[in-house]
């Protein structure tokens, strides 16, 4: 929509390519069947919002090669030669007349600059641009792509150091906690990964150790309200990630990280014999 699609309407032409890609995912949208009652609440407030969606689209579309009509034209024409007839008709002093007339006469010269830069709605500089496609991709769809991108190198990364372990304990931040290890490299404090990430891909990363049914932050680049690392500080136990992990499972969405709204992906760190021992986080604050 915004790379391909606004440009072609501003140059009169229709985009095709996004009726495929509607064509599709209504296909898709339409193959699922609710299994219980509060998802077919729910799929049929979709399919309100997905039918109000197509006939937006449809009216945005039929406007790229439709403009004002002709008559509104002939009645801008005929107005503005029947106003300046009459400033003509007017008893006054000459130089008075010069400057009255030539007042008149750019502003009707503006009126129908503006009306014709207006008459496509969708064409020309002076036109709806896709500012609101813009936002939501960059409050909604940018975060999610980066936040995938982030884990990738998050877990590459740490990966390159052997396999996750646990072994001893330690304290962090006056927290008793095990050690978690990627290999021989003990990643307790350990800031040298979380800080690569972040340095490759903004945002903020986290590795996490499992201490009984907490998970403490033990490396991250999370600060706190003093501008210190959240080092030893753990995962919300209220959150909506936490159930997730539990069940073995990620968790990529919306949270709240130390009371601050982000766009976080969390993947569960799982030893050789497949349980899970910490967690991987990565995240983006939301505006």
């Amino acid at each position: 929509m915004i790379d391909k699609s606004w440009p072609l309407q501003r140059q009169g032409v229709v985009p095709t390519e996004s009726s495929h890609l509607e064509s599709i995912f209504v296909d898709e949208f339409l193959a699922f069947e609710p299994s219980k009652r509060s998802e077919e609440i729910v799929h049929a407030e979709a399919l309100r919002q997905l039918n109000s969606l197509i006939e937006l689209r449809r009216s945005r579309l039929a406007n790229v090669t439709t403009g004002i009509p002709a008559v509104f034209w002939w009645v801008v024409a005929i107005g503005a030669i029947i106003t300046i007839l009459l400033l003509a008709m007017l008893d006054m002093e000459v130089h008075v007349h010069l400057i009255l007339g030539t007042a008149v006469s750019f502003f009707l010269g503006l009126v129908i600059f503006l009306i014709a830069a207006m008459d496509h709605p969708f064409r020309g500089e002076v036109s709806v641009g896709p500012e609101p496609f813009e936002a939501i991709y960059d409050t909604l769809m940018k975060p999610n792509n980066a936040v995938s991108k982030s884990m990738a190198i998050l877990i590459d990364k740490a990966w390159t150091f052997g396999t996750p372990r646990l072994d001893g304990r330690d304290s962090v931040d006056g927290k008793d906690v095990p050690g978690l290890y990627f290999g021989t490299t003990k990643m307790n404090k350990f800031f040298d990964v979380v800080d690569e990430v972040v340095k490759e891909n903004g945002g903020t990363a986290t590795l996490f150790v499992k201490a009984g049914a907490e998970y403490v932050r033990i490396a991250t680049n999370v600060k706190k309200e003093d501008g210190s690392r959240a080092v030893g500080t753990i995962l919300d136990p209220s959150g909506p990630a936490i159930e997730k992990i539990k069940r073995g499972e990620a968790y990529y969405g919306e949270a709240s990280i130390l009371g601050k709204p982000h766009m976080t992906g969390y993947e569960p760190i799982r030893d050789a014999a497949d349980n899970v021992i910490g967690i991987y986080y990565v995240g983006y604050g939301l505006k």
